[in-house]
């Protein structure tokens, strides 16, 4: 009868709410291939079993408020009897998967392996709040350096990739073929186009390492590639012919 007495009724699985300032700490849990991670707004969830190995995991994350989930998905937080929270909803992945976003070829990468939520893009409804990003192909970009008075080239920085782009960034743009991209703190998506988790752009800068005058370009596959400022110049006709003169 006692043993029937002290049997709780407990889903196994418990959870841990972490900053996304401490993302990086996520990186001793690339092993875990059962805790479950999701972004929500300025913290990461992470989910898993309620076993020691997971709960010394937890409890070594910086900042972290851990819980036990319960059979509705109610948390009750470490330290408390009653539930104060509940589970978010949504698309959970491994950490591995979370955790291992790999940017595509291009003007400069980001090293690999960064410890970062797993972005996604999806279409927005209305017109872009502003469009200040444009990626042409170097001969456009020369035409128009040739013939464009100093006076609209003057707000603009452009960075030619060795594939045969040309990023040009400020405003206002010059009306050229290529994509068109929206830019906060930073981060760039296509004009059109949002990326979830639905961070502020300031947060994902810093969980994406952007310096000041850096530029990071999120693709509609959750990949992104990264602009150094150095790699960025001002529009002069001088260094648009130096830099962008090479061809397609």
């Amino acid at each position: 009868m006692g043993q029937a007495g002290s049997q709780r009724e407990v889903t196994g699985r418990i959870a841990a709410r972490v900053p996304i300032a401490e993302a990086r700490a996520l990186g001793r849990l690339r092993g875990e291939r059962q805790i479950r991670a999701r972004a929500d707004d300025d913290s990461i969830w992470l989910s898993g079993p309620n076993d020691p190995t997971t709960n010394q995991l937890f409890r070594a994350l910086p900042g972290a408020r851990r819980f036990v989930v319960q059979d509705d998905g109610q948390l009750v937080e470490s330290g408390n009897r009653v539930p104060n929270e509940r589970l978010p909803d949504g698309k959970w992945l491994t950490v591995h998967e979370f955790i291992e976003i790999e940017p595509p070829p291009g003007c400069d990468s980001f090293p690999s392996h960064l410890v970062c939520p797993a972005l996604t893009v999806e279409r927005t409804d209305g017109e872009p709040k502003s469009v200040n990003v444009l990626i042409t192909t170097r001969s456009a970009w020369l035409r128009y350096g040739d013939a464009a008075p100093h006076v609209r080239l003057r707000p603009l920085r452009f960075s030619a990739c060795d594939d045969g782009r040309v990023v040009v960034w400020g405003e206002p743009l010059p009306a050229l073929p290529g994509e068109y991209w929206t830019e906060q703190n930073g981060v760039a998506v296509e004009a059109g186009w949002r990326w979830l988790p639905a961070l502020q752009a300031v947060v994902l800068r810093d969980c994406l390492a952007v310096r000041e005058g850096d530029l990071a370009l999120i693709h509609r596959d959750g990949s992104y590639e990264h602009i150094d400022a150095e790699r960025f110049a001002a529009a002069r006709r001088s260094s648009i012919r130096l830099t962008a003169g090479g061809g397609e």
